[in-house]
C-alpha cells in the first residue's frame, strides 16, 4: 500500500462519513479500508478516528492530517492534469521577444509556417533593439547575439553567422575597393550607432576604428544606405544575404575580415515541458540550422 493510496483512502472515509460509503468509492473492502487507516495510524503514530463514537469522527490530531490530505490531493490532481496537458495539442499565448533584426530577417519570416502548423498557438512577438529583464518581464521566449547571465534562463545556441564587411558596386566603382584594411580610413563608412566602439578587428588582430559619414541604429536601414552606393557597411551575413547573392552587394576585404556571431535562444527551464514552448523550440532550430 503506498502512503498516496492510504491518503486518499482516509480522505473518502472522512467525506463519506463511514468505512462502506469510502470502499464502495474505492471499489475495495470495508475491511481493507480499515486496515489501511490502522497502518495509516501506526506509521503516523497517532489515532486518527474516535472509535467511541457512533458514527466515523476525527480525533484532534485527525483533524490536522485531514487538513493536510486535502492540499496533498489537490496538489496531486493539479500535477495530473499538468502532465495530461503535456501531451495535448500546443496551445495558448507565446510571448516572444526578439531584438530588431533578428526578428525581421530570422524570425518573422518563418511565421506563417509556424502558424500553419500550430494554428491553436497565439503568437505575440515584440521587437526592439533593446535586451528585456527577463526575470521581471513576462516573455516566454527570447532571441539575442550575446549570452545573458541570466541562472534561471536555458541558452541555446540555434544558428552561427558572422558580420562582413560590403558595398554596393556602384560605390566601388567610384572609390574604388580597400585592399587592406587602413585602406577604410580612407573610405566612406556607414556604422551602427549602438556599437560602442564600432572598432573592426581583422583576422590579423589589427584593429581598424573608420570615421563614419553616418550612423544609424537600424540594420535595415544601413542595407538600404549601402545598395543606395553612400558607404561600406558592417552587417550581419543573414542581413546582407540576398542583395549579396544578387549582385547588389560585394564583399569588402572578406579574406581578411570574418568575425563569428552567434544566434541565441533563451527560455526559462521551468518552462520547456509546456506544449506550447517545445513546439516552438524544436520548430525553429529546425529551420535555422
Amino acid at each position: 500500500m503506498s502512503k498516496l493510496a492510504a491518503i486518499e483512502t482516509f480522505t473518502r472515509v472522512v467525506e463519506l462519513k463511514n468505512y462502506a460509503n469510502a470502499a464502495k468509492k474505492l471499489d475495495i473492502s470495508a475491511v481493507a479500508v480499515g486496515k489501511q487507516i490502522k497502518v495509516l495510524e501506526k506509521q503516523l503514530g497517532v489515532q486518527l478516528f474516535d472509535r467511541t463514537a457512533r458514527y466515523v469522527a476525527l480525533t484532534e490530531p485527525g483533524k490536522i492530517f485531514y487538513e493536510y490530505c486535502q492540499k496533498i490531493l489537490f496538489n496531486w490532481q493539479e500535477a495530473e492534469t499538468a502532465m495530461a496537458n503535456l501531451k495535448g495539442e500546443p496551445s495558448g499565448q507565446l510571448r516572444i521577444f526578439s531584438t530588431l533584426y533578428l526578428g525581421e530577417y530570422l524570425l518573422t519570416p518563418k511565421m506563417p509556417e509556424f502558424i500553419e502548423k500550430y494554428p491553436k498557438i497565439d503568437l505575440n512577438i515584440e521587437l526592439a533593439d533593446r535586451y528585456p529583464n527577463m526575470e521581471k518581464e513576462d516573455f516566454d521566449l527570447l532571441f539575442g547575439i550575446i549570452e545573458l547571465n541570466y541562472p534561471n534562463l536555458i541558452q541555446r545556441k540555434i544558428m552561427d553567422s558572422s558580420f562582413i564587411l560590403c558595398a554596393a558596386p556602384s560605390y566601388l566603382k567610384k572609390y574604388g575597393t580597400p585592399k587592406i584594411p587602413k585602406d577604410l580610413l580612407k573610405h566612406r563608412y556607414i556604422a551602427h550607432n549602438q556599437r560602442n566602439p564600432d572598432t573592426l578587428v581583422f583576422i590579423n588582430q589589427e584593429k581598424i576604428k573608420p570615421t563614419p559619414i553616418l550612423s544609424l541604429n537600424h540594420s535595415q536601414a544601413m542595407l538600404i544606405c549601402a545598395l543606395k552606393g553612400l558607404g561600406i557597411v558592417n552587417l550581419h551575413y543573414f542581413v546582407a544575404e540576398q542583395a549579396l547573392k544578387e549582385g547588389k552587394l560585394v564583399k569588402i576585404l572578406a579574406d581578411q575580415f570574418h568575425v563569428p556571431s552567434q544566434i541565441y535562444l533563451f527560455y526559462k527551464q521551468s518552462n520547456f515541458l509546456l506544449p506550447k514552448i517545445r513546439a516552438f523550440v524544436d520548430f525553429i532550430t529546425s529551420k535555422l540550422k
